[in-house]
């Protein structure tokens, strides 16, 4: 028998002292019926003494912990724990560490217990071992895990309005709260045979689990749950006596999941309806408590508000489509007869300038065939052909500037800001006021004493002016003044521009004043106003980072006020006559274009600029042609039957991902739809000088 040091036998009596103190206290039995774990460790982490309820959460006797080392009796102990306990050992006292375990509590189940380890001193301030109490906050924990949980999800579905996807949350929270192995969410909608409900969400298993088996049937253990009659929770469900008794079948069939715990709660309206039902299993039987089953069930009341609010903004979304389609069956109908300018900002205002659109129009023929027909003559001077040759080309620009104001009216224009100067802007637009407004309308313009730079599409604006006058036209009937000024304002308390349109018509009630800026929101009789005119504006000012305000008295006249914010930027250059930008002479263009007149023009210009061209006239035969033969470039009008330019260029990243694409269009982003923004664009109508710098461009050649 070897001799012990001093330390040891002083430790040895302190443990022998140990037991004689837990045996012969009397308060021994305040220790054994404690409602919490109690427990005392040697310095070597040896039992030397615990009560009957610590020995039994830890699942051996109390007599087998004696001796025993912690981590014999509880071989999962996590290492934090025991780094715990030794500094304890050190002199440090731990209070409410929180454990989590598997080999305690309830079998299959995590428990977590709050420890606390005090360290304990002899007479001499030596530690000889560890106090220990513990207590287990395993359903505190779930409960606080739970509570967050149920906060998340109702937050989550707060936010969430898409049917599927938040009943698959509702599924997926249930299974987490109930610990289930798999849940399901079924509607209340039976079959036209009344046997079945229709399958929603799955969670904890994979859809294909269920693919072979039918949906289940109006049976009587589901029965309770869709006619509302309450929860139904069993610790076995194949031992109910109401399971399996619908012929010809007896219960799951073979393959079906294993279910033997089952909780099923129902789904129900404020108005009582069942809208459906949370099926919960568990292969293992007993797993579910009555915990379970009211966490499941307020879940269910919120599945159930949150599915009401999905179907009714659904049905919200319904009837403005349905509204939005009457709208446009009603708009379609008023502008039958102007087919290509439908969806019309300002019916009204496009009536009144179409006398004028086409007075103008024949003046820019009438030098456009005057000067083809010059051209033809064999013995012409070159001067003067020169001179032929510049009046067709200025008048041409002139005509698409005509085409622009038309455009703008039908929403067909692609938006392109430019820096402007809103006095030149006025004053281009006077003789066009004069003609739509008719004599009977005094105009006055008051520019202002500096530039007004802003950064807005020009053709926009002079829309949005239009649309401003011909309003205030028809609030002068009898007729009036209209003045039209340009002056200093603030946005935000950042420099802006301010045009005031002002008239001395019948102005507007308060009430009026209000709504006149809606879409479709008009006073006039029916057939006589689409009430777009005053939203284009506001439109038109909000898009280009701006504002608008109206003041109005009745029997006084209105003041429309479009404010812009403006900006330090050179304004745009206008186009002059200059040389051709060149483009890699031999370069493959693969041209696509349905119209037969442009195209046969698109490829003589690309001819004279040194390009090699094949031609094609939809997207079919482009495909066949890339199949064939490669190309350095393609270049393809957007709007075609069939296949659109939008959608070849993206089969093209597939089928040829290096070679670049141009689209050519007069159309804007909402008549063609999504997508245009992805690719470079040359707007029609276009010449060689134009053509030329968007091949380049789009070659990245700078």
């Amino acid at each position: 028998m070897h001799s012990l040091n001093g330390k040891e036998e002083k430790a040895a009596i302190s443990a022998d002292a140990a037991r004689h103190h837990t045996d012969s206290d009397p308060l021994k039995a305040i220790y054994e019926t404690a409602p919490v774990g109690l427990a005392m460790l040697d310095r070597d982490l040896r039992f030397v003494s615990i009560n009957d309820r610590l020995a039994k959460w830890n699942g051996v006797p109390a007599v087998d912990h004696i001796g025993r080392s912690v981590d014999e009796i509880l071989p999962d102990l996590p290492e934090d724990a025991l780094a715990g306990l030794r500094k304890a050992l050190s002199g440090e006292a731990v209070w409410g560490h929180e454990v989590i375990t598997s080999t305690l509590g309830k079998p299959g189940e995590p428990s977590c217990w709050r420890e606390n380890w005090v360290p304990v001193r002899d007479a001499t301030g030596d530690i000889i071992g560890i106090a220990i109490s513990c207590e287990d906050i395993t359903e505190e924990r779930n409960a606080r895990r739970a509570l967050e949980l149920m906060n998340r999800v109702g937050a989550a579905l707060a936010g969430e309005h898409d049917l599927e996807r938040l009943v698959q949350l509702v599924t997926d929270a249930g299974v987490e709260l109930s610990r289930a192995a798999f849940g399901a969410f079924f509607y209340n909608v039976v079959n036209a045979a009344g046997e079945s409900y229709m399958l929603y969400s799955l969670s904890g298993a994979e859809r294909e689990a269920f693919a072979d088996f039918p949906m289940p049937r109006n049976t009587q253990v589901f029965a309770p749950t869709f006619d509302g009659d309450g929860i139904v929770r069993s610790d076995d469900i194949t031992r109910d006596p109401r399971y399996g008794q619908n012929k010809p079948r007896s219960g799951m069939p073979a393959g079906h999941l294993p279910v033997r715990s089952y909780l099923a709660v129902p789904v129900m309206s404020r108005e009582g309806e069942v809208l459906g039902g949370l099926f919960f299993g568990h292969p293992e039987p007993g797993r579910f408590q009555e915990a379970d089953e009211g966490l499941v069930a307020g879940l269910a009341g919120q599945a159930a508000v949150a599915i009401e609010n999905a179907r009714l903004i659904q049905r919200v979304r319904e009837a403005n489509d349905m509204l939005e389609r009457r709208v446009s069956e009603r708009t379609a109908e008023l502008t039958e007869a102007h087919e290509a300018l439908r969806h019309a900002q300002k019916l009204e205002a496009i009536g009144q300038l179409t006398g004028g659109v086409a007075h103008d129009f024949n003046n820019l023929l009438t030098v456009i065939s005057g000067a083809a027909e010059m051209l033809a003559r064999p013995d012409l001077p070159e001067h003067k052909r020169a001179r032929y040759i510049e009046n067709i080309a200025s008048t041409a620009k002139r005509a698409s500037t005509l085409t622009s104001h038309l455009l703008a009216y039908s929403r067909r224009r692609v938006i392109r800001p430019e820096v402007v100067d809103l006095n030149i802007q006025i004053d281009a637009l006077e003789e066009l006021l004069a003609r739509s407004l008719g004599g009977h309308i005094q105009i006055e313009v008051t520019p202002s004493a500096w530039e007004a730079r802003v950064e807005v599409d020009p053709t926009e604006f002079e829309t949005a002016i239009l649309n401003a006058a011909v309003n205030a036209r028809d609030a002068m009937p009898e007729g009036g003044k209209l003045s039209i000024a340009i002056r200093d304002h603030d946005l935000a308390d950042e420099p802006a521009v301010a045009i005031d349109i002002t008239d001395t018509g019948t102005g507007m009630s308060p009430d009026t004043v209000k709504r006149v800026f809606e879409p479709f929101f008009t006073t006039k009789p029916v057939g006589e106003g689409t009430g777009l005119g005053l939203s284009q504006i506001h439109g038109f000012a909000a898009q280009a980072g701006g504002s608008t305000e109206i003041v109005s008295r009745e029997g006084i006249g209105t003041t429309i006020r479009i404010i812009l914010p403006r900006v330090d930027k050179a304004l745009r250059s206008f186009e002059q006559k200059g040389t051709l930008e060149p483009i890699p002479q031999g370069l493959k263009v693969l041209l696509v274009e349905d119209n037969d007149q442009v195209r046969h023009f698109a490829e003589h210009l690309l001819h004279d600029l040194g390009a090699k061209v094949t031609a094609v006239a939809n997207g079919a035969e482009a495909l066949r042609a890339l199949s064939e033969d490669p190309f350095d470039l393609i270049f393809t009008d957007v709007v075609m039957p069939g296949m659109s330019g939008i959608d070849l260029a993206r089969q093209l990243r597939v089928r040829a991902p290096g070679v670049p694409v141009l689209l050519a269009t007069g159309y804007s982003e909402q008549m063609i739809g999504e997508g245009i923004d992805e690719f470079d664009v040359l707007v029609k109508p276009y010449g060689a000088e134009a053509l030329s710098l968007a091949l380049r461009k789009t070659l990245s050649i700078s």
